[in-house]
Order: C-alpha cells, then structure tokens, then sequence
C-alpha cells in the first residue's frame, strides 16, 4: 500500500508553513482554498483544509466563512453550478 503524501505517516513530521497574514497572503491562501473545493467536489473540514495546504487553522477559517458569504464555496455555491 503506498502512502498518501499528504498525509502525514508514522516519523513524518508536519511542519506549518510561516504565513504572515498580509493582504497578499490571504489572497494566495484563498485562491489555494478555492481550487482545492473544486477539485474535492465535496465537503471539506476546516482542518483538513489547513492540513492540506500547510495553513494556520485561524487562517482557514476566516478565509472560508468570506468565501461562503461570496457564495464562492458552500450551499450558494452548490445552487449557483446546478443552474
């Protein structure tokens, strides 16, 4: 069985990237947020998403509830791509 690489296993070490929370940063971290929706096609947990993306927790969350008020991601967002 091979191991998911974005899973950490047994003696791997997870290491969160050092983001400063500048405009820039959150831009990046929200265009990484939004492409790993569309290719998840499916619900995702805000720690999964930091986990994925190597993002601190706090980050994550902020970025996703602006994302859901957009309609970008969520139950809005389901609605808007079926019509």
């Amino acid at each position: 069985m091979r191991a998911n690489p974005k899973r950490p296993t047994a003696g791997m070490a997870v290491r969160r990237r050092d983001v400063p929370h500048t405009g820039t940063a959150d831009k990046e971290a929200r265009k990484e947020i939004q492409e790993l929706f569309v290719l998840s096609r499916g619900s995702l947990f805000y720690d999964e998403i930091a986990e994925r993306l190597n993002l601190p927790l706090q980050q994550v969350v902020k970025i996703c509830n602006i994302l859901e008020r957009e309609g970008l991601i969520g139950e809005k967002a389901r609605t808007k791509a079926v019509h």
